[in-house]
């Protein structure tokens, strides 16, 4: 008997957790039969698999093990995600008449230009759950627990150790805000997002490339962010692989005014924000 698809394995064990912060909605609470029924199309798990798929459908495709793992901050806010329930058109769907969210937009031209095929993509975010209200930007939650905050650590953990992905795509500055304690490298010091580039580091137990970048829907370093993706994306895919101890940086027409992160020197203890050189 095979094992059930990892994406499945993530609802189920999604739908056990109820103790979510006052301002915040479990999606499972907006679907009738959650583990079978998340929205059909492509969004961000758990809005619905976080894979790519065609507008309706249902199936979910292989999953995409050690490829590329894209992290944001949260799937949507309330209001939105029922409007997507309501149309049968989810976020990243492309369909005439329908607005594509921007997170979507964007970061289908930075998987273009990065050459990453879509299929190639797991789609999570790092908090579970729904922001209350009608926009999905800004804080959170204003409650937040120790039980809510350890769990959704512990279940973003679950989905990088199962999918160990070559390459971690970070969305902007709120994501980053969240990751950048749990990144096991000096190339990540504090909580400003890095310049353009990529580095090797360790998430949750696995060792990886982590490309930060700023979040699509703002399109303003799509660029930059799609060519550091790409220069690792290529390497990874042949002999010429860059070394562990040298971050990525893309290449000099590609460079932005500031100084990619991957040129600029490492903190040392007496000026980091973190004394432990992380």
């Amino acid at each position: 008997m095979s094992e059930p698809h990892p994406v499945r394995q993530f609802l189920e064990r999604l739908g056990t957790f109820d103790a979510y912060p006052r301002d915040v909605i479990a999606v499972s609470s907006l679907l009738p039969n959650f583990v079978d029924g998340i929205l059909p199309g492509t969004a961000a798990f758990a809005g619905a698999s976080g894979l790519y798929r065609p507008h309706g459908s249902t199936e979910l495709p292989d999953f995409p093990y050690e490829r590329l793992m894209v992290i944001g901050h949260n799937v949507d806010c309330i209001v939105k995600f029922e409007y997507r329930r309501d149309s049968k058109v989810s976020h990243g769907d492309q369909v005439p008449g329908h607005k594509t969210m921007g997170t979507w937009t964007g970061l289908y031209s930075l998987l273009k230009k990065a050459n990453v095929p879509r299929r190639e993509m797991f789609f999570t975010n790092v908090y579970v759950g729904l922001k209350e209200g009608e926009k999905p930007t800004g804080k959170f939650t204003r409650h937040p627990t120790p039980e809510f905050l350890g769990f959704c650590r512990d279940f973003l953990r679950l989905q990088v150790q199962t999918m160990q992905p070559r390459a971690i795509l970070i969305l902007g500055v709120e994501a980053w805000e969240q990751l950048w304690p749990v990144i096991d490298s000096p190339h990540a010091p504090s909580a400003v997002l890095p310049p353009p580039g990529a580095f090797r580091a360790t998430l949750h137990g696995h060792r990886t490339w982590i490309v930060p970048a700023h979040h699509p829907s703002m399109q303003k370093r799509i660029g930059p962010d799609a060519e550091a993706l790409r220069s690792v994306w290529h390497a990874e895919r042949t002999s010429d692989r860059p070394s562990e101890a040298d971050p990525l940086c893309p290449p000099q027409g590609q460079r932005s005014h500031t100084v990619p992160s991957c040129l600029s020197p490492l903190p040392s203890a007496a000026t980091s924000p973190d004394a432990s050189g992380r």
